[in-house]
């Protein structure tokens, strides 16, 4: 839904998610899994929003043309509707959600061919943008506390050409409360995103109350949202002062189990909890008579 809002606004030359398009721009939606039905409820709350006035409705209305959903199929069969859909409407951009739907064998190893050889023919030939959604395998135990904006690119579900063949990426990232983190992880210094009077290339949205729309999420919104991944929530795994302490493998399956966190992020919140006096170490003799390090809440945590 959100990639529908952001193409509805640039249809109205409007800024879709804080990212300006240089124009009113014609965008064709091709898509497999809503029907028109569906659609139309999506765009009711979308078009609902106050910045939509009646000279920006009529804008959609003449630039934004929502195909009715195809069957999923083959790079060709995709190639061919593309080019179809060029040659009637002469867009600005396509549309195409799920790219998956057009991968019908092992997408680690066909679905950077349907970009490379299906799509990109398409659009050099006919001089048209175009927008992918696109999904990442299940990320619960993935530990990304050393990710980098390169390691996000690669997140996609797909072989390396998934990162590779994109002129630019936005990730969709839920983080806590209806709050979301969007990030820009390739060529994010061009999307002319600030926080804060600042530069970034991330920012946080929600979704509008009662409505199907996507809102700024507030300051509030993200701070609370930041403090959920905070490096204190550590603590609630671990055992109170007045209690034994647990091994650092202890804690990381607990980390795992209720954090949805891996071992090395465990590792580093564990460190900065350490350090900041939250928790304390005590060591004990194991049981082959050697020194056990054991973790547990500091008896009055700063």
């Amino acid at each position: 839904m959100a990639a529908l809002q952001a193409v509805a606004e640039w249809a109205a030359c409007l800024d879709g998610f804080h990212i300006a398009p240089a124009r009113a721009l014609k965008i064709v939606v091709l898509q497999t899994e809503d029907s028109l039905n569906d659609t139309r409820e999506s765009l009711s709350g979308i078009l609902s929003s106050s910045v939509f006035t009646r000279e920006k409705l009529l804008l959609v209305e003449r630039n934004l043309i929502v195909l009715p959903p195809v069957l999923g199929g083959t790079g060709h069969g995709l190639a061919e509707l593309l080019q179809a859909a060029t040659r009637e409407h002469k867009p600005d951009i396509l549309h195409v959600n799920p790219l998956l739907a057009f991968c019908p064998g092992d997408p680690a190893r066909e679905l950077g061919g349907l970009l490379y050889q299906f799509v990109d023919p398409i659009l050099k030939r006919y001089r048209v943008a175009f927008l992918g959604v696109h999904h990442t395998p299940k990320t619960n135990n993935r530990d990304t506390s050393g990710y980098g904006a390169h390691d996000y690119q690669y997140l996609a579900a797909g072989d390396a050409r998934i990162a590779n063949w994109p002129r630019a990426m936005l990730q969709i990232e839920p983080v806590a409360k209806g709050v979301y983190r969007f990030r820009a992880s390739k060529r994010g210094q061009r999307i002319g995103w600030t926080w804060d009077g600042e530069p970034t290339t991330e920012r946080y949205f929600r979704h509008a109350v009662g409505q199907v729309r996507w809102i700024d999420a507030t300051p509030e919104d993200a701070h609370e949202a930041e403090a959920v991944e905070s490096y204190r929530t550590i603590t609630g795994v671990l055992p109170l002062a007045s209690e034994d302490g647990i091994s650092r493998e202890r804690i990381r399956q607990l980390a795992k189990e209720s954090l949805k966190i891996g071992k090395d992020k465990a590792d580093a919140w564990l460190k900065l909890a350490f350090e900041d006096g939250l928790i304390e170490r005590v060591e004990v003799l194991g049981e082959t008579n050697r020194k056990v390090a054991l973790f547990r809440l500091a008896k009055v945590a700063k």
